[in-house]
This record gives C-alpha cells, structure tokens and sequence, in this order.
C-alpha cells in the first residue's frame, strides 16, 4: 500500500521536522505545500528554512512546492492536485506542520486502512496539547481529523482537509499527537490562534480575560469565569474540558531523540 502525504506549511516550524521524521518510515513520499502568503494576509513563511533542511536531508522522500495562495481552499487543493498528477498512491495523508503520529498508532493506521479498502475519508482519534508538550486536553477533544483520503477521489471536496467527504469512517483505537497550542513562544500561540479564528471566521473569547484567566494559569484555570473548559472558541470551551499531565512516554518517540529535546521545554516544562 502506498501512501503519500501532504502538508500545507506556513506556521508551525518548531514542530514541523519531528512531525514529517514521524511518518516518514510509514510513506512513499512527503509533499511540503507552501505558501508565501497566510490564509489573513501575512507575507513571509516562517517555516522555509526547516523545509530547505528537510529537503536537502531527505531529498529523495520529501518534495518542496510553493503556491502563493491566501484561500485555505484553493491552496489545499493545488497539493492535492499536484500529488494526483506526479505520483501514483492508494491514499493521501492529510497533516499539518503541529501534527505528530506515533509508530504504533501509525501501524494501527496503515492496517485499518488495508482491511477497510474504499471509502472516501479515514478520520482518526486525536489527542490535543495546549502550552506544554505534557499537557493534554482530557478528555480528549470531540474532534475525529481527516487523516487520510482516498487517492482515487477526483479532488478533496469542497472543504480544507476534506472535512466533507463521505462515505467516511472513524478508526476506532487510531490517535494522532496534536501540538495545537504548543509553540516557541506565547506570541506564536496567539498568531496561531487569531489566523485560526479569522480564517474560519469563528468568534473567540476576550484574550483579555482568556490569557490571564486561562492560559497563565495551565494546568488549572478561573474557574468562575471559565466553568464550561479552557477552548477559547466561543460556544466550544466544553471541547477542551480539562487538562491531565502526561509524560515522556506518553508522547510520540521521535520526541525523545536528542535533537528535539528542547520542544519538550515549551512552556517552561524543565527536561
């Protein structure tokens, strides 16, 4: 079986190198979509100099695109298009740069994905971590990703990620490692917020309130002010409810190589 992946890459280069390591054993080829343009405007790709890395270590696993495209739409469906027309695959990972995947639940993926041939979409489990590495939303956010598309579909449908194809399936004991809010730096988290919310044209809570209440405050939270949960979604706090500490082992294991020991200090976590 043959899968080829596609990131679309502008935010997110702290995570971007250990996210492709992780899945690079399992795939035929990596596709690195990127853009010089963000989905609100924003000029320069941050991530271009891991993609630069990534691709002169790896050359021939990784391929490097560049589509300047603001709509998240448009720009999504050019890579998958441009993986239709050079390769042949039996699907399509769909993954982000904050995205990592562990060997067994990649295993557990590709075995799924071999006795459940045929539908369109392929959503998986997903574990959520906001400020540190070791602190995931318990329990676990409502959120099923797409994470795979079948290569024979004409295009991705009319969403990013292909959020609206059908027939599609949940795996049912198959997580991924989402580092949404786990950045460098809290200004990166907030820059990732905002593109997030006014790209998907979503309300969020006064940042006024959220930061000092919420966020400086991980693992716990105000609760009077925030009884419901700590997303900053308006109308979707209860999808991340609470918050447990994990450990090293917990995580996916290419974190545990030396060259990525200092992701695991992201938000003031001493390893």
């Amino acid at each position: 079986m043959r899968i080829i992946a596609l990131y679309k890459v502008f935010s997110g280069e702290e995570w971007l190198k250990p996210s492709v390591l992780s899945i690079l054993p399992f795939v035929e080829k990596v596709v690195l979509l990127t853009s010089n343009v963000s989905w609100i405007g924003g000029r320069g790709n941050p991530s271009l100099p891991v993609v630069r890395e990534l691709v002169r270590e790896y050359p021939d696993k990784i391929e490097h695109i560049n589509y300047d495209e603001p709509n998240q739409m448009v720009h999504c469906m050019y890579g998958f298009e441009h993986i239709k027309r050079n390769y042949h695959c039996d699907y399509i990972q769909i993954i982000d740069s904050d995205e990592l995947w562990d060997s067994e639940n990649y295993l557990k993926a590709i075995s799924f994905l071999e006795q459940n041939p045929g539908l369109s979409a392929y959503r998986a489990q997903m574990y959520t971590y906001l400020k540190s590495p070791f602190y995931r939303v318990d329990p676990p956010e409502p959120l099923k990703p797409v994470c795979f598309i079948n290569a024979k579909l004409p295009d991705m449908g009319n969403q990013p990620r292909g959020c609206a194809l059908n027939p599609f399936v949940i795996m049912p004991d198959v997580w991924c490692h989402h580092f949404v809010f786990v950045r460098s730096s809290f200004n990166k988290v907030l820059e990732k917020l905002i593109q997030s919310h006014v790209s998907e044209s979503q309300p969020y809570e006064s940042m006024d309130k959220w930061v000092p209440e919420c966020w400086n405050k991980l693992p716990d939270r105000n609760l009077d002010l925030f009884p419901g949960g700590i997303h900053p979604a308006i109308g979707y706090a209860s999808h991340w409810k609470a918050i447990k500490e994990v450990t090293l082992s917990d995580l996916p294991e290419i974190l545990s190589r030396h060259e990525f020991r200092h992701i695991l200090k992201f938000g003031g976590t001493l390893w």
